[in-house]
């Protein structure tokens, strides 16, 4: 048999058993029976991922989020059973799925019907583009159709519950997974280009009078105990507790209690509160102030410490909420970057994207943002996705105003902005990925809160897994303290998806478009840093020059009131003159040489001359006010000042 033969009998067997199972299930929604199915991917790689490929509990409730906004989720609720974490259930108001949708589920593991063209007629894609949601029109964010299967990392058992809109059933399957930890357990088949068992899947339907009712609910039963011990911070209380323990000290390094915290349970009996939760929210605040007070609560800490460190700060859960929060399409907690306007940010600069170019100064006037003046723009810029998890509703946690502020001399944020687009036209997509376009902003800011955020995060279809990398992807250049006053985030309109992993949470750096982004990236930060240091040396000499004139102007305020209490006018004070200045009659005059001859070098030249000179000026009229050089001859008068000046500006001074 062909290999072309072969994989069109494999096709026919694969739609054949899809229809066979779409088919039972619907004969079964009026009897209410069950249809067994195994869970199959169409590699056996993908397989594996029900051991569970996802790195942390967030991750996996971030890909059902992420799974939600794909299938047209307006909202998202989250019940975590926090704290003892033993069921988590996600619902959600989306399309939800027909019989044969939740068979193509089940059978194709990362044969995702998002990308592939033969399954549109499934609904679960837009009609005129197979790369958008079906209804909204969103971006889709899921890439190989795996991401259900984060679950893994949460449990082996779980419930999906699903309904379109329309139909007067629900449709629920209980899914047990394999666990390929067990070598037993890859047994079922090993040739070449075979469909692999995942687990176990019995299929029901239950009817219902709720015909308007729509989207998916996701029960995950049992939790893995080590979910849970993270999600508990368990690893924080018991080293605390083996601190104060037992009668002798401890080998377990002193562990920071988090300022914020859900509390913890007993160990043996988990329905008993240990420790009493340290929330920055009363239960009486709204779904919507609570994510507020956790930012404020993090911003607090700014003047407290060098920089606040999320999980120093927050324990697991709240860094979790966090987290979650940097990672899908939800609104930020304040504006947008592109939405800010020269009320926001009186100092903005654009990229240009030459070889050697320099950052451009962009004056915004009236109510024009950012996004108008330079034809900036992202989909789904402000999402209509609503998160909320345990009461608490999620937003992107970066703010671009109103920051944290230090004595540095630049003390106001600087915002950066740019963009790219190439089509690639006369390239082959192999060698160029295909087009490529994003548009990104760079903050400088004297103080980056929480230190995590210091870095740069890439959002394809305003969505991410791999939150901020502090490297720059890998800048060379040392300017370590200005790196660290930075935030980033580049948002990817087309390109980039095949450079992601297959967990979304790191790319294949080879790709053509990571390196190209990674270029562009290393351009705009020597113009930011170029830029920066150009505005530093400005402040600097700006605030010598005010301090200067402050200076003088409190000297003259002490000349004038000294002037009251003799009973002068400020007319009466005889100027004083140095042999480099002007000449006028009635007036004293020093040489310059005589006076500084004993005074250290730093105070003979340029703007520290110019201040002991106005300094040397408000003492002579002080003398004269008192009548003390009256009698005197000139050369006492000059030996006098010269001596005066040493004094004042000794060498311990």
């Amino acid at each position: 048999m062909s290999r072309e033969d072969y994989t069109n009998e494999k096709k026919r067997l694969d739609q054949k058993k899809d229809v066979d199972l779409q088919e039972e299930i619907d004969r079964n929604k009026e009897s209410g029976g069950v249809a067994y199915a195994e869970l199959n991917t169409d590699e056996k790689v993908l397989a594996r991922v029900t051991d569970g490929i996802y790195r942390q509990p967030a991750s996996a409730i971030r890909e059902l989020i992420s799974n939600a906004y794909d299938a047209d989720a307006d909202n998202v609720w989250i019940d975590t059973d926090v704290p003892r974490f033993k069921n988590i259930i996600v619902k959600d108001d989306g399309n939800g799925m027909s019989s044969a949708e939740l068979t193509n589920l089940i059978h194709h593991i990362g044969g995702s019907a998002k990308r592939d063209k033969s399954k549109e007629n499934l609904g679960i894609v837009n009609e005129v583009d197979p790369s958008r949601s079906p209804v909204k029109n969103r971006k889709l964010i899921g890439k190989i159709g795996i991401g259900l299967f984060s679950v893994a990392q949460l449990t082996r058992e779980f419930f999906i519950t699903t309904k379109k809109s329309g139909d007067d059933y629900y449709i629920e399957a209980h899914v047990v997974l394999h666990n390929y930890a067990d070598p037993d357990s890859t047994s079922e088949v090993d040739a070449r280009g075979q469909s692999f068992s995942a687990g176990r899947v019995a299929i029901k339907s239950i009817k219902t009078d709720n015909i308007e009712d729509h989207g998916t609910n996701i029960f995950l039963k049992n939790i893995k105990e080590s979910a849970r011990n993270q999600l508990r911070s368990t690893e924080i209380w018991s080293l605390e507790a083996s601190e104060n323990d037992g009668d002798e000290p401890s080998s377990n390094p002193r562990v920071h209690t988090p300022n914020f915290h859900i509390g913890t349970t007993q160990s043996k009996n988990q329905d008993i509160v240990a420790r009493d939760e340290e929330l920055p929210w009363s239960y009486s605040d709204k779904p919507e102030d609570r994510f507020n007070k956790l930012y404020d609560a993090m911003l607090s800490l700014a003047g407290k410490t060098v920089s606040p460190k999320l999980h120093e700060v927050f324990d697991n859960y709240l860094a979790m909420l966090w987290s979650i929060g940097l990672s899908v399409p939800v609104p930020y907690i304040d504006k947008h970057p592109f939405d800010l306007g020269s009320d926001d940010y009186p100092i903005i600069y654009k990229i240009v994207n030459s070889l050697k170019g320099k950052a451009e100064r962009v004056e915004l006037s009236g109510d024009q943002s950012v996004s108008d003046f330079v034809n900036l723009e992202i989909d789904e810029k402000s999402p209509a996705f609503n998160v909320e998890i345990d009461g608490v509703k999620i937003y992107r946690p970066i703010r671009h105003r109103r920051l944290p502020s230090t004595q540095a001399a630049v003390r106001n944020p600087i915002l950066f902005i740019g963009s790219y687009h190439n089509k690639f036209e006369n390239m082959k997509p192999t060698q160029s990925g295909g087009s490529l376009s994003f548009d990104a902003y760079i903050m400088w800011c004297p103080k980056v809160v929480p230190k995590e955020h210091n870095g740069v995060v890439l959002r394809v279809h305003n969505a991410t897994g791999t939150l901020f990398d502090e490297t720059f992807m890998k800048y060379q250049v040392a300017e370590h303290t200005i790196k660290s006053q930075l935030v980033a985030e580049i948002f990817i309109k087309e390109g980039l998806e095949s450079a992601l992993n297959i967990d979304r949470e790191s790319f294949n750096t080879a790709h053509p478009h990571y390196q190209i982004v990674s270029r562009w990236l290393h351009s705009a930060l020597r113009q930011v840093i170029g830029k920066y240091k150009d505005l530093k040396k400005e402040a600097l000499e700006q605030g010598k020059v005010e301090q200067a004139s402050q200076f003088r102007q409190q000297l003259s305020e002490t000349i004038e009131a000294v002037a009251n209490s003799r009973n002068y006018d400020l007319s009466d004070i005889r100027p004083v003159y140095f042999d480099d200045d002007s000449d006028t009659w009635d007036s004293y005059k020093f040489d310059s040489d005589s006076v500084f001859e004993r005074v250290p070098k730093r105070h003979k030249k340029g703007p520290k001359k110019d201040l002991a000179k106005e300094k040397i000026r408000a003492i002579v009229s002080v003398l004269d006010l008192y009548g003390v050089l009256e009698d005197m001859s000139y050369e006492d008068q000059e030996a006098l000042i010269a001596d005066l000046a040493a004094v004042i500006y000794s060498r311990d001074s």
